[in-house]
């Protein structure tokens, strides 16, 4: 009989740069493109916790990784599930962890799925899986579905708040009345309890004349409320902004449209503001085939009251989402083009993180880490773990699911010949 060992790597990787404090690597070795959503929460002792799907193919495995905020490994385990599954929301419980996850009976969509959730203890132990719902059943199916976030940016579409998971889904159909439907995007949100059984469900968009709307970001601001970033289809491409914002029972507090913000404006992230305000970033393009970013300012009277115009690095660059730092200050998360000599599917890329102050003046930015297109390198999103010191999750190269300890005192660019790194199987 042979015995087959495998052993996973985990790599540390010392930084002597001011702004990453330290950076850990876990090789996955699997199919690179769902490593997005990566829900994780820093629980109650102080650590950071990460649900993974690595590939969205049948019976694939689910992975839970776990480190405290001095980057020292502390729980790997992973699990077969029997079922296509994505990861959409991890919460805290008395036993440790249960995630939302949306699998799909017949693995043809990973747009409309079913939920479920999945019980974990402290340190990342299976405690079973839960199916509110039956999976053949096409009625419940319809009603239930979970959707994920399909947009361009790698924004989640799905949050936990004080046990509760809240979804919003992009409906493609309106049911008009008992027998007929109008084909257009409606904007639905809906609330899970921790068994996966569904609390309520709304619509939260104007649906006027017809209109399609798209989903870009979902936040929870002060109070527990949830700012919805979509946007609305004109015409030539062209999109109109609209925040919502609804308590957790479903209650819309505040809904408006933008004004005009710049040609063919498609909003990718959001972050409240002082005073109840707002800060979006998005990409525009002008009719002089001219592209970019640009961070506008709302206040709480719906008027944009500033915008400043992001500067090109490189030879592009590419933003995906944006968060408030505890000193009042945003962190834009995407990446920059650093060359295309070898054609698209071949260009090289850089992380990149910048910041600006709360008048959107530029402070500081790190390009680090080369990659190529079709690494899916980035990082998805961050954690605070106190004034300045934050968690950043994301992939690395092909396989490897990446996460680092930044200071935002300091962004600044990592001189890569100073790396220093270091192999520990585990």
């Amino acid at each position: 009989m042979v015995v087959r060992i495998i052993s996973l790597l985990f790599i540390a990787r010392i930084c002597f740069s001011q702004s990453i404090i330290w950076e850990r690597e876990y090789d996955l070795v699997s199919d690179p493109s769902s490593i997005s959503l990566l829900p994780t929460i820093i629980d109650s002792e102080g650590n950071i916790a990460t649900v993974i799907d690595p590939c969205l193919v049948p019976f694939t495995n689910a992975h839970f990784i776990k480190y405290d905020t001095n980057g020292n490994f502390l729980s790997y385990k992973k699990y077969f599930t029997g079922k296509m599954l994505l990861p959409l929301s991890l919460c805290e419980t008395n036993e440790g962890y249960k995630f939302l996850s949306a699998i799909n009976n017949s693995y043809s969509s990973k747009n409309k799925s079913l939920p479920f959730i999945y019980n974990i203890s402290n340190n990342g132990d299976s405690l079973g899986i839960e199916y509110p719902y039956d999976v053949n059943n096409d009625e419940i199916y319809d009603s239930v579905s979970l959707n994920v976030n399909v947009t361009p940016n790698l924004n989640n579409n799905t949050i936990s708040i004080n046990n509760r998971f809240y979804n919003v889904i992009i409906k493609s159909k309106v049911k008009i009345d008992s027998n007929t439907f109008e084909e257009r995007n409606h904007l639905i949100i809906s609330c899970y309890d921790t068994n996966g059984k569904i609390v309520w469900r709304k619509g939260i968009d104007t649906l006027d004349k017809g209109d399609n709307y798209y989903f870009s970001d979902l936040k929870k601001s002060t109070g527990n409320i949830l700012i919805i970033l979509s946007m609305k289809y004109v015409n030539n491409n062209d999109y109109i902004t609209q925040i919502i914002e609804v308590d957790t029972t479903g209650n819309k507090t505040k809904i408006f449209e933008l004004p005009y913000i710049d040609k063919n404006f498609i909003p990718v992230g959001i972050d409240g503001a002082e005073s109840n305000g707002y800060v979006v970033v998005g990409r525009y393009s002008k009719e002089d085939n001219t592209t970019g970013y640009l961070l506008t300012k709302i206040n709480n009277n719906y008027e944009i009251i500033k915008k400043t115009y992001i500067p090109n690095k490189n030879l592009g660059i590419n933003y995906e989402s944006i968060f408030k730092t505890p000193k009042g200050n945003y962190l834009i998360l995407g990446n920059t083009i650093t060359d295309t000599s070898l054609g698209f599917f071949l260009y090289k890329y850089k992380i990149l993180v910048s910041q600006y102050n709360s008048e959107l003046d530029f402070l500081s930015d790190i390009e680090y880490l080369e990659y190529d297109h079709n690494s899916r390198s980035g990082l998805r999103h961050i954690h605070f773990i106190d004034e300045s010191n934050f968690i950043a999750i994301g992939a690395k190269d092909i396989y490897k699911f990446y996460i680092a300890k930044f200071n935002d005192s300091s962004l600044t660019d990592v001189s890569e010949s100073k790396n220093d790194y270091s192999d520990v199987s585990i």
